[in-house]
């Protein structure tokens, strides 16, 4: 009997007909028919080029890598054990990515020279298998310090003073290429320096010194400069040669800072400095004393003359007059042969008078006086928490008399002590600045004004000091007392007053002239002191203050963003009628 044997079959499969570069593909092949014990042989077709992958074995399948833009053709043969051959084509084809490429460094952009530089170079995309090249531009130099290899680093040191660009290429296993270029500025490496004497770093006027300069870390020859900086001017001693050493005979008393500039073959600068300080001849010594034609206490408008006198120096002495007032100083009168300087005494408060003297050598020496101007006009300030810590001293010495402090902050139902009220009745009682008060009212009822009063009072008691100037109620504040009928705000004045009088204090209003005129019945307190409001952009008093009616206007607020010394920041400033 003669059996006839089934014809040799195959049947191939792909996980995908379409895929990414760098994506896995399998091919998976399956024989039928023939005598069995199949073998496989997978060859791929691509560009023209045939390549078997795979040799005849009994795996069935084969995976690769996508890569090669385009299609990839594979030929599968299935092999029995009788020889018989049968095969099938599959196609894959090929999508593939840009190559691209990233380089960064393990230093910044601007590196001093010597320094160790890491070029790291990551590619991406193509056909993988990536291969790098470094190529560096100097100048017109163009050279290859890195061949194409798998390297991904390029190590090396900053070397020349400049810009340096390195062209990193990526090649992939297709032949794709990019690059990308890498800016490197190399910054000269400084030079070492150093100064020797051949004296001390203080020497009298006269004697010769030599300094001696050394550089290194550079490339011969050096060239050294000299430059010698006194009393504000700079001097070139000795210009740039290579002779690294300076002598000089000292003149100038005072400091000397020699500046020794160094520069070498390849244009590296460097700098460093020798101070030598220059002292007077003994017996030469200059000295001054001042006196003025009035007492420390003047009046102002009053004419002063201030006389100094110097002894000792070199002759040839000169003198200058500088004044320093709250703060800022001026030069009066700049140095010349003129030893007086006559002025008006202007402007209240502390003024210091600082004269200098010196002698053809450049030694000097000065004094200082103190001078406190005043006048008749009462000068106030009225404070709170808002001014923080006061320095009432300078307060004082600048010719403030009086101040008004708030006593209680808060609103009825918050009512406290002003957290400033007790250190600045204090400061300002032990530094002779004479003591007002005032509330800043609240109240909408006479029950209320009554308990403003009383912790007012209350307040001032336990601080333990006195005050001389008036309590004053201050009515100003538009969403509450604003709100209130002139009648209503009126019996509210008058029971704070009641209550403040009652305890043996003087009573004052404190109001704008618009309430004054309009809100509160001022009929009422004809015999009441008047503390005005009102301000003026220039911030002076040279003004009417413009309120005429009922009552005596003994203090007016004329500003509101004063300067004075001992505060920082802005404080309401006052002129005074009457002292209490």
């Amino acid at each position: 009997m003669t059996v006839k044997e089934e014809a040799l079959k195959l049947s191939v499969s792909s996980d995908r007909s379409n895929a990414d570069s760098g994506e896995k593909v399998t091919l998976t092949a399956k024989g039928s028919g023939g005598s069995g014990g199949y073998e496989y042989r997978f060859t791929e077709t691509y560009n023209g080029t045939v390549t078997t992958v795979r040799a005849y074995s009994s795996t069935p399948t084969y995976t690769f890598t996508a890569s090669g833009n385009g299609l990839h053709r594979f030929t599968v043969a299935v092999k029995d054990r009788s020889g018989n051959v049968a095969s099938y084509n599959c196609d894959v084809t090929v999508k593939e990515t840009p190559i691209s490429l990233t380089v960064t460094s393990n230093k910044s952009t601007t590196e001093t020279e010597g320094t160790d530089i890491v070029l790291t170079a990551i590619g991406s995309g193509g056909s993988g298998n990536y291969e790098y090249r470094f190529t560096e531009t100097f100048g017109d130099d163009v050279t290859t310090v890195q061949a194409y290899c798998n390297k991904t680093e390029y190590k090396f040191k900053a070397a020349k003073a400049g810009v340096h660009r390195y062209t990193v290429a990526v090649r992939d296993s297709a032949g794709n290429t990019t690059s990308i270029i890498y800016t490197l500025t190399v910054t000269p490496k400084p030079l070492s320096i150093s100064v020797t004497s051949s004296n001390s770093a203080s020497e009298v006027l006269g004697t010769e010194i030599t300094l001696a300069a050394k550089a290194d870390d550079g490339n011969e020859p050096y060239e050294y400069r000299f430059t010698d900086t006194y009393a504000g001017i700079s001097t070139t001693v000795q210009p740039y040669s290579t002779k690294s050493t300076y002598t000089a005979v000292l003149q100038g008393v005072g400091e000397h800072k020699y500046t020794v500039a160094v520069r070498d073959a390849d244009g590296r600068i460097g700098s460093t400095v020798y101070s030598v300080t220059v002292r007077p001849e003994a017996g030469y010594e200059i000295s001054v004393s001042m006196k003025s034609s009035q007492p420390q206490r003047v009046k102002t408008g009053t004419g002063v003359t201030l006389t100094a006198t110097a002894t000792g120096g070199y002759g040839e002495t000169q003198y200058r007059f500088t004044e320093t007032y709250q703060g800022a100083a001026i030069t009066r009168q700049s140095y010349s042969a003129k030893n007086t300087y006559t002025f008006t005494a202007t402007g209240i408060g502390e003024h210091t008078y600082t004269i200098a003297v010196k002698d053809k050598e450049g030694q000097t020496t000065s004094v200082a006086y103190t001078m406190m101007v005043y006048d008749d006009t009462l000068r106030g300030i009225d404070v709170s928490a808002y001014q923080g810590n006061i320095d009432w001293k300078s307060v004082k010495n600048s010719g403030i008399n009086f101040a008004m402090l708030r006593v209680l902050s808060g609103t009825m139902s918050n009512l406290t002590v002003d957290s400033k009220f007790n250190a600045n009745i204090s400061g300002a009682s032990k530094n002779g600045v004479a003591v007002g008060a005032y509330r800043y009212g609240y109240a909408m009822t006479v029950a209320e004004a009554q308990r403003e009063a009383k912790e007012t009072i209350n307040a001032i008691k336990a601080s333990g000091y006195n005050i001389t100037y008036p309590i004053a109620y201050d009515v100003e504040d538009a969403n509450t007392q604003g709100k209130l009928s002139k009648s209503q705000l009126t019996a509210i004045i008058k029971a704070y007053k009641g209550v403040i009088e009652n305890n043996g204090y003087k009573f004052m209003i404190y109001a704008n002239t618009d309430w004054l005129r309009n809100k509160i019945d001022m009929s009422s307190f004809a015999d009441v002191d008047v503390w005005v409001a009102s301000w003026f952009l220039d911030g002076t008093p040279n003004h009417n203050h413009g309120y005429n009616g009922p009552g005596t206007v003994t203090i007016w607020q004329y500003y509101s963003q004063g300067r004075v010394p001992g505060i920082s920041g802005d404080v309401d400033m006052n002129i005074g009628y009457k002292s209490y």
